[in-house]
């Protein structure tokens, strides 16, 4: 109860930041506008792995235990809802298209709701989830999303720089810039999902679909590999993990905005 109460207070100051910041656009402020967090790249994207080699690449890195324990104290001292993201891929975007995800509260081939990652075109309500972190230290997005929550972090970051930047430098002082992505953990819909893990699923419709595990089997050519971790200290979306099939995923190209679920 402490943690929502604080994690509401936090949304106040972020909303009250983000409108400021807003109304200022064009005029002198003592902001820090950082416009660098929204370069995309989608031949960066395309060239990720898949989850599978993502998964080997991590586990080639021992120190990821310490990482995350570091990681998660810089995280714990702000109180901020930011965890990490498995950088992987499933599916080739075409040229001006990006991985969008957004919520979509009954996804019928599921009758769930479900958060829903799919190939778009990049619209202005949308904004940068996660980063791929670069050796030089700057940004290339990973993945957008459309929520409400994430759009009023991601303006207290721009004003707020030192905290990627901080994140980011541990990413690299591990190494692991090729394997883990900064990324903001807290969604406007996160009372719908409230198991101890989310489950990714993908579908060539619609794209990556991320749900409850309640009650969802296991595809028995799939193995399941943590995609996402949060701390347990601050208000996330819990973590999240794929239940990848090689053998289905290698067909998937997504070319589509997919609109209706």
């Amino acid at each position: 109860m402490e943690a929502m109460v604080k994690f509401n207070n936090l949304l106040v100051v972020l909303s009250s930041i983000s409108f400021g910041i807003m109304a200022s656009e064009g005029h002198s402020s003592t902001a820090v506008y950082d416009p660098s967090l929204s370069e995309y790249s989608e031949k960066h994207y395309n060239v990720l792995p898949s989850p599978e080699v993502a998964q080997e690449r991590l586990q080639s890195t021992p120190a990821f235990k310490e990482f995350l324990v570091e990681g998660f104290q810089l995280i714990e001292e702000r109180d901020l809802p930011i965890g990490f993201r498995l950088l992987h891929k499933h599916f080739e975007v075409p040229t001006g298209y990006a991985m969008v995800e957004s919520f979509v509260e009954d996804f019928l081939p599921l009758n769930s709701p479900a958060l829903v990652t799919s190939c778009r075109h990049v619209l202005p309500e949308a904004s940068p989830a996660s980063w791929i972190v670069k050796p030089d230290g700057s940004y290339l997005v990973f993945e957008f999303s459309i929520d409400e929550k994430v759009t009023q972090l991601i303006h207290w970051l721009r004003g707020n720089p030192g905290v990627l930047y901080d994140l980011s430098t541990l990413i690299l002082k591990y190494n692991l810039e090729e394997s883990i992505a900064p990324a903001i953990m807290c969604r406007s819909s996160q009372a719908f999902f409230q198991c101890a893990k989310l489950l990714e699923q993908q579908y060539s419709k619609y794209g990556s679909v991320v749900t409850n595990q309640l009650n969802i089997p296991s595809n028995q050519n799939s193995v399941r590999i943590q995609t996402s971790w949060g701390s347990k200290q601050v208000v996330c979306i819990p973590d999240t993990e794929c239940d990848y099939d090689p053998g289905l995923e290698q067909h998937f190209i997504v070319k589509s905005v997919h609109n209706e679920y």
